[in-house]
């Protein structure tokens, strides 16, 4: 059970990989700009995702993995289309080196693992290597799409900083020498030595920070008795026990460092590669909706293979589990 589990989830990454024969296919399940589906190439995949043949399957698990193996093999053939007219070159060596990289990470046992899993499923060494090239077409595209937006500038970071100071806000901390016993009589009996010079604290105890939370508490939150202790305590004098749950706590506040900001020089990349992000997430975004629409109108499929992405299908959103290999 454990193997074929394994196998599912392989195949439903390499359902991607299209059709490296469907310009020849006679019974088109349908048609992406110039290239014809097949029903065989969608039959095909169905049992690849499926990890095995279908005959056998309910008809709506069937009907299901109909639908989902049209739609994988629809986006991939998009993202070849699309790159092929942006003349992003797809070339034999770069897609040898992605599908070597496909075949260590999904394989990792090696060629007899691959071998295995192909004669289970039925998976071609063509389909592999189609896949490979629509998964590297969709890179590339995705590359485009970010390398159009400008660079982040200063201002515009300065301007992100001054909306947002307050997330740069570093709340007053407090470092401590602490520690816990189970009793209030064992924490009397450290103070006391402690205080009688006979040894010192921090040989018993451990150093801890307290930071005020950075948020107002949750309704039903209740400041604890040691937190209060410690932000009402003076430096280098020994506090308690104060109770928390079932231990009781002396500590020594050693040092107050007050609450402060951090400055638009400290923050500065990182609000750069925050910004940076923001645009190439949204340059992508709008790259997917227009080739989206660009490419459904190209797409027609058959009765009974109709899914979205094909331009006879209806629904809201149109294309919307469509998205780059």
């Amino acid at each position: 059970m454990a193997r074929r589990i394994h196998l599912s989830a392989v195949a439903v990454s390499v359902a991607l990989a299209g059709l490296s024969a469907c310009g020849a296919a006679s019974d088109p399940a349908a048609r992406v700009g110039g290239v014809r589906i097949g029903k065989s190439d969608v039959q095909h995949w169905m049992e690849v995702m499926a990890g095995g043949p279908v005959s056998g399957m309910p008809s709506a698990r069937r009907r299901s993995l109909r639908r989902q193996a049209l739609a994988v093999l629809i986006s991939a053939n998009w993202a070849i289309g699309e790159a092929t007219a942006q003349h992003l070159d797809l070339s034999r060596a770069e897609i040898a080196r992605q599908l070597s990289a496909k075949k260590r990470s999904a394989f990792p046992s090696g060629a007899e693992e691959l071998h295995e899993f192909q004669r289970v499923t039925g998976q071609t060494a063509a389909d592999l290597e189609f896949e490979a090239k629509a998964e590297l077409a969709g890179a590339k595209l995705r590359r485009a799409a970010e390398r159009k937006q400008s660079a982040v500038t200063q201002a515009q970071v300065a301007a992100y900083y001054a909306r947002h100071r307050a997330s740069f806000a570093i709340p007053e901390r407090r470092d401590l020498l602490i520690t816990n016993r189970k009793s209030p009589a064992q924490v009397q009996a450290i103070r006391r030595e402690v205080e009688s010079g006979r040894r010192s604290f921090a040989s018993v105890s451990e150093p801890a920070i307290a930071e005020r939370p950075r948020e107002p508490r949750r309704e039903g939150e209740i400041e604890t008795a040691l937190e209060k202790a410690v932000y009402a305590a003076k430096p280098h004098a020994l506090v308690g026990p104060i109770r928390k749950k079932v231990d009781y706590f002396v500590f020594e506040v050693l040092r107050i460092r007050p609450a402060s900001f951090q400055s638009l020089a400290q923050v500065r990349s990182r609000i750069e590669r925050r910004l940076a992000g923001e645009r190439r997430r949204r340059a992508v975004a709008t790259f997917v909706e227009a080739w989206r629409k660009r490419w459904e109108a190209r797409t027609t499929c058959s009765s009974g293979y109709v899914v979205e992405g094909c331009r006879e299908h209806a629904g809201a959103p149109r294309g919307a589990s469509l998205s780059l290999p």
